[in-house]
């Protein structure tokens, strides 16, 4: 009897570590690019969201202000205008 529950104790750790692992090691593959708008004299950029493979793709990114308000706002693959001096950080790139 003792025998059967350490069996199902090992197999149950087993499937824990398992899972554990997986949701470790599931990273997006989202990236963010800035593009500078050349002809801008207020230093605008548009922000874009990429995937693994360096296109363009509808996403979502949370953004921290200088004045330290952070948001989640949605990316168009057409790329979104920003003034980039307001934005402190941007992160957690994905798709939408």
């Amino acid at each position: 009897m003792k025998k059967k529950y350490l069996i199902v104790i090992a197999i149950l750790v087993i499937v824990a570590l398992i899972v554990v692992i997986a949701l470790s090691s599931n990273k997006s593959g989202y990236s963010y690019e800035w593009i500078d708008e050349k002809e801008s004299i207020i230093k605008q950029a548009r922000l874009y969201v990429n995937d693994s493979s360096g296109n363009h793709v509808d996403g979502i990114v949370t953004i921290t202000y200088l004045n330290g308000k952070s948001e989640d706002v949605e990316i168009s693959k057409d790329g979104t205008l920003y003034v980039k001096t307001v934005i402190k950080e941007v992160k957690n790139p994905r798709k939408k």
